[in-house]
């Protein structure tokens, strides 16, 4: 399920739709169609023929045993390189959780000058959360409920994870169709099927866009507002003294946030939304 919303990610970006003519127009966009071959051939999908979960190597991928992340993860590095990688995705299929959701990393980077996040001049906090949100408005078939923003010290080497600590990119998520059905919302109890994943990677690729042109996007601009009521000292002054939180040494903060059931994790995601909606309202403040 996770290579067709792939495919209706790639159908998205091949449309003519107004927001995939913009992105490909401005941006270059790498695809990896599949990152698993050999495995699949032989029936799986988590482990290579080197009987490892191939998204659990990504520190350090050895080129004879997993030779497409060594590759893919070269590319990247070569990539940041040269220029600013502005969204990771990472597509996956979950066996056990419903609905359709997204793994970020969380941030709590004020700004500051270093080695990997060079010359931030405003704070990244809670950043990695917009784009999640923003599909959730695209799609009733995603669930912002059961998205979770962690680094579980047992998914240290996944991709996402990786790809945030070592490359600096904020935007690094893990996006996971459920084998199963859509958990909230008009269609809560449907099973997925082709068209409602291929509907999925199509809202993830509009959802790109409204990201990155969250200046002129309502939408987007709605969702970081709505995002800055859970840090409304957000926007810090550059000169003053900050604390930069390195997560390297409290992976394990957050090891049960991946492990809770549907019904846990959307009543705490929901009601937190709703707390900050009822603040909102409380203020006077208009969306």
């Amino acid at each position: 399920q996770n290579l067709i919303s792939f495919h209706g990610l790639i159908d998205f970006l091949l449309s003519d739709h107004p927001a995939a003519k913009y992105l490909v127009s401005k941006y270059i966009i790498k695809i990896v169609p599949m990152l698993n071959i050999d495995g699949v051939v032989e029936g799986f999908y988590r482990i290579g023929l080197s009987c490892v979960d191939l998204n659990r190597v990504w520190q350090d991928p050895n080129p004879t045993l997993h030779p497409v992340i060594t590759a893919t993860k070269n590319l990247i590095k070569q990539l940041s390189t040269n220029g600013k990688i502005a969204v990771y995705i990472d597509f996956h299929g979950h066996s056990r959780l419903n609905g359709c959701f997204a793994y970020g990393c969380p941030n709590n980077i004020a700004p500051h000058k270093d080695e990997v996040f060079l010359n931030c001049s405003e704070s990244l906090i809670n950043t990695e959360k917009l784009l999640p949100r923003i599909i959730s408005f695209l799609s009733d078939a995603f669930s912002w409920g059961s998205c979770q923003f962690s680094y579980p010290k047992e998914r240290k080497a996944a991709s996402r994870i990786v790809i945030r600590k070592e490359f600096g990119i904020v935007q690094s998520f893990t996006v996971e169709s459920s084998f199963g059905g859509i958990i909230s919302g008009p269609r809560a109890g449907v099973l997925y099927d082709e068209i409602i994943w291929k509907e999925l990677g199509s809202k993830c690729g509009e959802g790109v866009y409204h990201l990155l042109t969250k200046d002129s996007s309502p939408l987007a601009s709605y969702v970081e507002r709505e995002i800055m009521l859970i840090t409304p000292n957000r926007h810090i002054n550059f000169n003053s003294e900050v604390d930069v939180y390195d997560y390297s040494d409290d992976c394990d903060n957050n090891d049960s946030n991946e492990n809770k059931n549907d019904e846990e994790r959307r009543n705490e995601n929901e009601n937190e939304m709703n707390n900050y909606s009822i603040e909102s309202d409380s203020s006077n403040s208009k969306p």
